[in-house]
């Protein structure tokens, strides 16, 4: 290997970091063999077991200490619907922020927050899937009485406590991104 091991190993490195999470496009790495993605209803529970790598990084996720306090404000009739993959770097990276948040607020949230996931095609579980238009993951819905108010999508601009405060009480509204390809309504952002 020699010279060209680190070249290599970077290259690797980037492919899975880059663009995983949008385009769905699968990376292969001969070391070991990737887990199969949760693909479905979970838990956060679930989630860690399948995945004890995360554990470090909710350990180490700072999420501001005043707004993952106001998560734990009732919201009427809202619940937190949260689409994600195993196998995308975003979705480790938000999530385990959103966790560490939620214990912060000591636990208990004033909203109800179901995880589902994904495949890396984001076709599956078909059925959940229908009409969510899902494009990037993680992507977090805002539903208030049975109607979507708005949606963080892949990385929160602020972040992801603030982000789905201001969603749920009403101080935000549509597609929220770190993405600079998406208008507030989800659409392509024109240059």
């Amino acid at each position: 290997m020699g010279e060209f091991a680190p070249v290599v190993a970077g290259a690797v490195v980037a492919g899975l970091l880059l663009g995983a999470c949008a385009s769905g496009g699968k990376t292969s790495r001969s070391e070991s063999p990737e887990p199969e993605p949760i693909v479905g209803p979970t838990t956060q529970a679930e989630i860690l077991a399948e995945m004890p790598e995360w554990v470090g990084d909710l350990v180490r996720a700072e999420p501001d200490e005043v707004w993952s306090r106001r998560l734990a404000e009732p919201v009427d009739d809202a619940e937190v619907v949260v689409f994600f993959g195993t196998w995308c770097s975003d979705s480790r990276r938000e999530l385990t922020r959103l966790w560490r948040a939620v214990e912060m607020a000591g636990g208990d949230l004033g909203f109800p927050i179901r995880y589902v996931g994904v495949d890396r095609t984001k076709s599956e579980p078909e059925d959940l899937l229908e009409g969510k238009e899902i494009l990037y993951v993680p992507t977090l819905i805002v539903v208030k009485s049975g109607i979507e108010s708005g949606r963080i999508v892949e990385s929160a601009p602020e972040a992801i406590e603030k982000d789905l405060v201001a969603l749920l009480t009403g101080e935000a509204d549509g597609w929220l991104s770190g993405r600079d390809d998406l208008d507030g309504s989800g659409a392509a952002a024109t240059p």
